[in-house]
């Protein structure tokens, strides 16, 4: 794998018949970047989720439901670039953003899956685009505000 491990930034959904998830982050590895991050994060994980999303446009609820899924989906990327390199290394995936929607992003491993989609985006000018036009179209202060206003009812 060609890459430095400077930091990456993507963003894409996951989507099937009855699930949706979105996701905007920033990758980076961990030793490149101590001195940007104020954060502490445990020593014993391979990878570090640092959840930067506002509960007004990613609710609270759905955030729990899918942290552990999330981790798990963010250490299996970590171990396989590390892999790669042929080094251990550890990951920070700071995740900036977080889309969904009213009925389909309650099923399990959907946000996992649009971690890994997010991931290829940061490598993939192609797939970062698709993720950037669709979060233009679909996540607008507009819409996030419906989704929101029907989430709550």
């Amino acid at each position: 794998m060609d890459w430095n491990l400077e930091k990456r930034h993507g963003m894409q959904k996951w989507r099937a018949h009855d699930r949706y998830g979105f996701i905007e982050l920033n990758l980076y590895e961990l030793d490149n970047y101590k001195r940007e991050i104020n954060n502490s994060f445990p020593s014993d994980y391979c990878s570090n989720i640092d959840w930067k999303v506002d509960e007004n446009v990613f609710p609270k609820e759905l955030y729990d439901l899918h942290l552990e899924e999330i981790k798990n989906y963010a250490d299996f990327i970590t171990i396989y670039i590390s892999a790669l390199k042929g080094k251990h290394l550890n990951f920070i995936f700071e995740i900036t953003f977080a889309g969904f929607h009213i009925i389909d992003s309650f099923r399990k491993n959907t946000y996992g899956r649009a971690l890994i989609e997010a991931v290829i985006s940061c490598f993939n000018q192609e797939s970062y685009n698709a993720g950037k036009s669709y979060k233009e179209k679909y996540h607008s202060p507009e819409e996030i505000e419906y989704q929101m206003s029907h989430y709550r009812k």
